[in-house]
C-alpha cells in the first residue's frame, strides 16, 4: 500500500461509520421531538400570554399609584454587586411621575 492510499483511507469515513452516525442522530432527533410533543400542550396559548401581560401591567400601575399616593416616588438606589456580595457600583435615578 502506498503512502497516498493510506492517507486517503485514514481521512475518509467508512460506510459503517456513516450508518452508525445516521442511526444515532435519528435516535437523538426522535427523543427531542417526543419531548417537544409532550411539552407543547402544556404551553400557554397566546391569549393566556396576553392576559398575563395585562394583569402584570395593571399590577405595576397599582404599585406606582400607591407610591405616588404615599409620596414615596423619588430617588431610587440600585446597588450592583458581584457574586460574593461586594458592592461594585451604586446607581441613582429618579422615577418619572405618572
Amino acid at each position: 500500500m502506498s503512502v497516498a492510499t493510506l492517507r486517503r483511507r485514514l481521512r475518509a469515513f467508512t460506510l459503517v461509520e456513516l450508518i452508525v452516525f445516521i442511526v444515532i442522530m435519528g435516535i437523538a432527533a426522535y427523543a427531542l421531538l417526543s419531548m417537544f410533543r409532550q411539552t407543547l400542550p402544556r404551553s400557554p396559548s397566546p391569549s393566556q400570554l396576553t392576559q398575563a401581560a395585562h394583569c402584570a401591567q395593571e399590577r405595576m400601575e397599582l404599585i406606582l399609584g400607591r407610591r405616588v399616593a404615599l409620596g414615596t416616588l423619588g430617588l431610587v438606589r440600585v446597588w450592583i454587586t458581584d457574586a460574593g456580595g461586594t458592592q461594585l457600583a451604586e446607581l441613582h435615578s429618579l422615577l418619572a411621575n405618572y
